[in-house]
């Protein structure tokens, strides 16, 4: 397994546990305890997404830069079309029990994973073109 694979595997299980922690009481209050089922499938969902999506990255050449954006760039639509798939299906088939609480905890979710594979993505490009400067 790839360091940095796994790194990303860390920060993006923590990000997706404190989103959670956010979420949950207002998630139960809207729904119950069905609001809090449908935020952890969304939280599976998109955390999976996020891991699929960040593969292509975590293969590319640490020493080039352009290989690098462009590897960010197939993995984010790789993410956005795995994360889309998954949550429409699962909203038009209605196998979560509450689907505002579904959709919103995964919109959330997506958001917030975004961010961390975007710094994780902008730091080794940036650590890409030190290294092709020097």
């Amino acid at each position: 397994m790839n360091t940095l694979f796994l790194r990303f595997a860390g920060a993006s299980t923590l990000t997706t546990a404190g989103v959670c922690a956010v979420a949950a009481y207002p998630l139960f209050r809207w729904g119950g305890s069905d609001g809090l089922i449908s935020l952890g499938i969304a939280a599976g969902v998109t955390l999976a997404g996020a891991l699929g999506g960040f593969v292509p990255l975590s293969r590319a050449p640490a020493s080039d830069a352009a290989a690098c954006v462009q590897a960010a760039l197939i993995g984010i639509a790789i993410r956005m079309f795995l994360t889309l798939g998954a949550v429409a299906g699962i909203a038009l088939a209605d196998l979560a029990p509450h689907r505002g609480a579904f959709l919103i905890g995964a919109a959330a979710l997506y958001v917030a994973l975004l961010a961390v594979e975007t710094r994780f993505a902008a730091r080794l490009a940036a650590a890409a073109g030190k290294t092709a400067a020097a």
